[in-house]
């Protein structure tokens, strides 16, 4: 129908004593609401518009019936959001309408479904009028009472907007992401998980605006990163070591790295770090939480029975955030967590971990990104450190046979790690040295890495295979060539008989006399391609291996 309206609504609304309840129950209210009907807007005066809000906040009584209870509350949110702005300004026009929405987050009665409702109906009006909604959402201190909400992922969403917003209310929306870092410590798992998500969300949402920069030099502040370090002892670790890991693998990692908060200029867009010989808070921090990573690394979570009967222990989210925090503090290459790494013996756990939860990939990728990050930095202590808790372990796997059992699924991280050593070995003398210290290093390079090097070389199918990654940051080659010798080979072969047919027909030509103009009817300019020139095009398809072969002992011969 497009923009034409419906007849049976329109009957509905001249209807002199037609009520909320009948208007929401019609199928056509929504697209006539989005169609901008005049008599609907007229008919949503700011009584109703309270009945629309009174739907969506208020939990239905007992006795009330399923339409009451989940199509009119639907209904209603669907209206307002709409974006219909003559509907969406009498809410900054009767700031009490836009009050009775924010009064849902001050209720005892926390109930999802509504949660939902609200929350979608508040970024609506945010994006009619910014000012407006957080004017009267920090002004009446609505903010702390949203924030007890994060058990809903649409209320996080809202959070969110509110605080990725340009230029407005800086100072309220730092204590709203204060607010946030602290729920991380919260015992309801909802609530913690959805406050990571959030302030995940702002550090990633890089801007160059001084907006940005204001909270996240708020986020790495002393006192925020002992909140967040703290929370590593909690019960939903995990969310606290998102955040972290989020911030020290994110751009904003500089104004971590920055000595004093003062330091840093809001007008000045370089934010030039002071240089001090004092370690940053953020290495302060980490050195002295350190061996409460180590615990929870140490921490057993027990063993899962898989279905065919086996039994594996359990690594668990918390250990493996932990481990890729530890391996992104480690890429930073700073002095003072290297040496309390060797200090505490952080690697040996690692190590541990990595050989003893033998089918847990994540923690083999995690472990690997380690030794490559290790060995590519210039940092001889951690090195040494390394290769003497590793290398020992590394020989051992892989001289050990497998015969009677399956081979354990950290095999290829094996060979992967065992490239690295030898490749770094090969331009450093010294890791050189430490490497050969080990009797069975050169065993352990014969017997495993070679062949299992060659296997990974050879070709299937006529294509060359990917050579296994360095861990490099070098880019890998994306595609594939066929094998050149196997296609010389078969166009060679067929060249030949293609020779000695045109050789025949030639002779047959000769004896029968005949001319080129009696044998071809169509002009010289149109000559059709030669049979080599058809072969040819033939060869030069990728469906080379589909050419019809006479005889298979011909592909015996080829190879």
């Amino acid at each position: 129908r497009g923009f034409q309206s419906s007849e049976a609504f329109e009957e509905l609304l001249s209807q002199e004593n037609v009520t909320l309840s009948e208007v929401l129950d019609d199928d056509e209210v929504i697209q006539e609401c989005k169609n901008q009907n005049p008599k609907l807007i007229d008919y949503l005066t700011k009584e109703r518009m309270q009945d629309l809000i009174t739907y969506i906040t208020q939990f239905p009584p007992e006795d009330a019936d399923e339409k009451r209870a989940h199509k009119l509350p639907f209904v209603a949110c669907e209206l307002l959001c709409c974006e219909v702005p003559q509907l969406l300004d009498k809410f900054f026009s009767n700031p009490t309408l836009l009050e009775s929405v924010l009064s849902f987050f001050a209720s005892n009665e926390k109930n999802d479904t509504l949660a939902g409702y609200v929350s979608k109906v508040c970024e609506v009006l945010l994006n009619r009028n910014s000012s407006e909604f957080l004017k009267v959402m920090f002004e009446q201190n609505y903010s702390k009472k949203v924030v007890s909400y994060l058990f809903n992922f649409s209320v996080a969403g809202l959070v969110n907007k509110v605080l990725c917003m340009e230029d407005e209310f800086l100072n309220e929306r730092i204590n709203l992401l204060k607010e946030c870092i602290a729920m991380l410590k919260s015992e309801d798992f909802s609530c913690a998980r959805n406050a990571s998500w959030v302030v995940c969300q702002l550090i990633n949402n890089q801007t160059e605006s001084n907006t940005w920069k204001a909270l996240i030099t708020t986020l790495t502040q002393k006192e925020n990163l002992n909140e967040l370090f703290s929370s590593l002892s909690s019960n939903n670790l995990k969310f606290s070591a998102e955040v972290l890991l989020t911030l020290i693998i994110s751009p904003s990692k500089e104004l971590l790295l920055s000595h004093d908060e003062s330091t840093l200029s809001l007008e000045d867009d370089s934010a030039p770090m002071m240089e001090s010989e004092e370690p940053f808070h953020f290495v302060k921090l980490f050195v002295e939480y350190l061996p409460v990573m180590i615990e929870v690394l140490k921490k057993d979570r027990g063993e899962v029975i898989l279905q065919f009967g086996t039994s594996v222990p359990i690594l668990g989210e918390e250990r493996l955030k932990v481990a890729e925090i530890i391996n992104s503090a480690i890429r930073l290459d700073i002095k003072e967590i290297s040496v309390e790494i060797v200090k505490f013996g952080v690697l040996e756990v690692l190590v541990d971990l990595f050989f003893k939860h033998q089918w847990n990939s994540m923690m083999h990728n995690v472990f690997d990104s380690v030794v490559n990050n290790i060995m590519s930095n210039e940092n001889t202590e951690l090195q040494k450190e390394l290769i003497s808790r590793l290398q020992e372990r590394l020989v051992e796997a892989g001289t050990q046979k497998w015969e009677d059992q399956p081979k354990p699924g950290f095999t290829g991280h094996l060979v992967k790690i065992g490239n690295q050593l030898l490749k770094y070995s090969q331009t450093n003398e010294e890791i050189n040295s430490l490497l050969a210290k080990q009797d069975k290093w050169t065993e352990f390079i014969s017997d495993f890495l070679v062949p299992k090097n060659e296997i990974e070389a050879k070709n299937l199918g006529g294509r060359p295979t990917q050579m296994f990654s360095d861990g490099s940051e070098e880019e890998q080659p994306t595609t594939f060539s066929f094998s050149n010798n196997f296609i010389n080979e078969i166009k060679n072969k067929y060249t030949q008989e293609i020779e000695e047919d045109e050789r025949v027909d030639d002779e047959k030509l000769q004896d029968e006399e005949m001319t080129t103009d009696e044998l071809f009817s169509f002009d010289t300019d149109d000559k059709a391609p030669s049979v080599l020139e058809e072969t040819n095009q033939e060869f030069n398809s990728v469906n080379y291996w589909k050419l019809g072969f006479g005889n298979l002992e011909d592909l015996e011969e080829i190879d």
